[in-house]
This record gives structure tokens, C-alpha cells and sequence, in this order.
């Protein structure tokens, strides 16, 4: 499958046509995300506008837009991270008119009745709630916060209770004129349709854009703190066990090498951190490493769960495999995660959505279009030199932060 990357009303645009695919996966992408409410009052602003815009429009209430895409058996979607927010309409082949019609209205027209405000403030006071009970999700906002302390990426997402409290109209629409201000947007579509067509019909959405709103995002790089801790949570049998380490600027050709680094390090049940821990020692279910990307930061994160007793010798375990790692890495090792990458990343575009979601993160992340075919590129490319090199570049003590959290009381 080839795509099409154009400019429509001066928004980037990729189109991938499928004419075997039986969907059409339309996204639109804001490259505002919760790292842009630089005033404290915003807290939560972006990811509340994510829901309110699916409370209805002026002819049109939640239930109706719920309905109508329901019943020819879509689905309307959306997500908010710390540097962009997604709006997805998945849709069959003879309904691409009503996905982007929906992403029109909600988008462009929401109705931001007073009512539905207040109501929609109760349910993501819920969902903030469920977050604090949720082990996982409070460990790695407490992360979040130690590791980007005292600024807009180490805030949760959700923002907090009295922040969302204070949410209004006026700052909705104010913070809607500028994630949906066309120099913010992008668009990706990915399925069966007739790209001349799917064209026009995004040109007519971007119409109704507003142009009134800013268009300017944070570009303040923020700092990474080092450092150890260790947080008691209640109710918690277990300990989370956390560790990173801050990474370069995230160009395309370092996001593939620290893939591929994680992936030798912690990313799957040949990894060295599953094989030592989980399979040779029994002391973990879940453990794992991750790159994490934002827009002008990076870090390699690590993550394990495991009793109380035995969360300082996983830690150590964990710390110990990451700083040795460029003095123990093998040529083999390197060659089987290119290879894993390479198919897990060809598996991984297999539908509509993810690659309307793949060619649309791109556009927004880096500002221009990048190819399955250059990331395959980059990837064959990689040697064992350039893991090495970029393991013994990041691994520094005086860099590293972890935590501990849960049960730490008890170990």
C-alpha cells in the first residue's frame, strides 16, 4: 500500500488507500496535548475537551451521535496524551460520509451546553478516582511526577480535582480554537475509498476549522531528575518497581535504535530482563522496558511487580542490566531485535486504524511524512556499534531514577 501524503488547506494530510479493505479509519490529530496547558488553572483542559466535544452539537445530543455511528456498526473514538490528542472515526466502506460528517460536527460545532459540562466534570472526576485506585496507573503518574517534577509533563493527564472543577465554556471553546487551529492539525486516513474524493471531503471539513484561536504549542524542553525513592501506597500487596533513564532528543533514527535497545533489554520472553528475572529466578510476572517519546524529550523506562521482599534485589537486578548492558551486548542480540522489530512493526499495520494512527503520530510528531518503508529502512541499518554506543551513552549512575511503590514498608 502506497500513501499519498499532500497538503489540503495547508494541513498535512496522508491518505493510504486499500481497496481490499472492508473500513475506513479517519484520523484527526491535534498536535496540543497536556503538556500545553502551561496555566495551572488548564489543568485536564485538553483531555476534558477530548469528552466534551462527544456530548452533542446543536442539533445533535451524546445519544444521537452514539447512534448513528453505532448503527451501521463504527465506532467513534479518541485519546489524549501529553503532546498530541486523537480523534478516530472507523466506519465501513459505504459509510466514509457519515464518519466524516460526525468528525465534523463534534469537532467543529460542539454545543458545550452548560448541563452536559457539569455532568461530564462528575464523570472525569470519576475516571481521575479510578486512576488513584488503580495501582498501575497512580505508580506511573507518581513516576511521571518524580522523574519531571514542577512541570506540565510530570502532571497527570486527567488533571486534578479542582482543576476540572473549574473547567467552563469559555475555556473550552478557547482551548478548542487552538487545538483544532488548522496550523495545529493533521489528518490521516487509512481503508478503501477514492483518494480524490476522501480529498475533497477533508478540504470541507477543514473549512469549518476555526482560524481565530493560537496556534502555538510549548516547545520548553523539560528536565529529567535523577534520583531514588520509595512511595507506600495502601492496599497494595505487591511493589511496582520503576527505573529510567533520560535519552537524547528523539530523531527517527535514535526512536529505531532505542527500539531496538529496549526490545534486547526488556521487550519480550527472550529478553534479558524476562529470561533473568521472570524465567531464571521466578521473582516477577510482569517486567518489562519501553522507549518513551515526547515532543522534545525521551527516556528508557523499565517496569517490574513483585513482593515486597523482593523489590530491592528486582531493582538491582533491573539497574544492573541496563549499565552493564554495552559492555555485554552481543551481536546476536542485535541482529534478533532488528529482525523482531521489523515484524512485529509489519504485523502491527495490518488494519485501517493503525495505520491512519501510524501515518498520522508521524505527520503531528515530527512534522513531516515518514514512510513504513524508512522506518524499515533505518531499522536494517542499525548495528551492533550503534546499540553499544547508545547503551554506554545513556547508562550513567548519576542519571538513572527509580522508585518503589506499593508495599515498600513490608520488604
Amino acid at each position: 500500500m502506497d500513501t499519498r501524503q499532500l497538503t489540503v488547506n495547508n494541513v498535512p494530510v496522508a491518505l493510504t488507500p486499500n481497496p481490499r479493505a472492508q473500513s475506513v479509519t479517519i484520523s484527526v490529530w491535534s498536535r496540543c496535548g497536556s503538556r500545553d496547558e502551561t496555566d495551572q488553572r488548564q489543568h485536564g483542559l485538553v483531555h476534558f475537551l477530548e469528552h466534551m466535544v462527544f456530548k452533542g452539537t446543536a442539533e445533535k445530543g451524546a445519544t444521537d451521535i452514539a447512534r448513528a455511528i453505532e448503527r451501521v456498526g463504527g465506532d467513534l473514538d479518541a485519546f489524549t496524551t501529553r503532546d498530541h490528542t486523537c480523534f478516530i472515526a472507523k466506519v465501513p466502506v459505504d459509510q466514509v460520509a457519515l464518519g466524516m460528517e460526525l468528525l465534523t460536527d463534534i469537532l467543529m460545532h460542539p454545543a458545550f451546553r452548560e448541563a452536559d459540562i457539569e455532568r461530564e466534570k462528575q464523570v472525569v472526576l470519576e475516571e481521575i478516582r479510578m486512576s488513584k485506585d488503580d495501582p498501575d496507573d497512580s505508580g506511573d503518574e507518581c513516576f511521571m511526577g518524580r522523574v519531571y517534577p514542577e512541570t506540565e509533563l510530570g502532571r497527570s493527564i486527567l488533571g486534578e480535582t479542582e482543576t476540572v472543577k473549574g473547567h467552563t465554556r469559555q475555556s473550552l471553546e478557547a482551548m478548542r480554537k487552538t487545538c483544532f487551529h488548522p496550523e495545529n492539525l493533521v489528518v490521516s486516513v487509512a481503508g478503501r475509498f477514492e483518494p480524490d474524493e476522501m480529498k475533497n471531503r477533508i478540504a470541507s471539513f477543514l473549512d469549518h476549522a476555526p482560524g481565530d484561536g493560537s496556534s502555538e504549542f510549548s516547545r520548553n524542553i523539560q528536565p529529567f531528575q535523577a534520583g531514588a525513592g520509595k512511595v507506600e501506597r495502601d492496599m497494595m500487596d505487591s511493589v511496582n518497581v520503576y527505573a529510567a533513564l533520560p535519552t537524547p532528543a528523539p530523531g527517527l533514527a535514535l526512536q529505531q535504535q532505542m527500539a531496538v535497545l529496549s526490545t534486547i533489554l526488556g521487550g519480550g520472553m527472550s529478553s534479558r530482563l524476562f529470561r533473568k528475572i521472570r524465567e531464571e529466578e521466578g521473582l516477577v510476572y510482569a517486567v518489562f522496558s519501553s522507549p518513551a517519546f515526547f515532543r522534545n524529550e525521551g527516556n528508557l523506562y523499565l517496569y517490574a511487580a513483585t513482593a515486597p521482599e523482593n523489590g530491592e534485589r528486582v531493582l538491582s537486578m533491573m539497574v544492573d542490566e541496563v549499565m552493564t548492558l554495552a559492555d555485554t551486548l552481543t551481536e546476536e542480540e542485535v541482529t534478533d531485535g532488528v529482525t523482531q522489530l521489523m515484524g512485529r512493526f509489519r504485523l502491527a499495520l495490518e488494519s485501517t486504524s493503525s495505520i491512519a494512527l501510524f501515518h498520522g503520530r508521524v505527520l503531528a510528531h515530527y512534522g513531516h511524512p515518514v514512510s513504513l518503508q524508512q522506518v524499515l529502512d533505518i531499522l536494517a541499518r542499525v548495528t551492533y556499534d550503534d546499540i553499544r554506543e547508545l547503551a554506554a551513552t545513556i547508562a550513567k549512575p548519576d542519571r538513572l531514577a527509580t522508585l518503589l511503590y506499593g508495599n515498600v514498608n513490608a520488604g
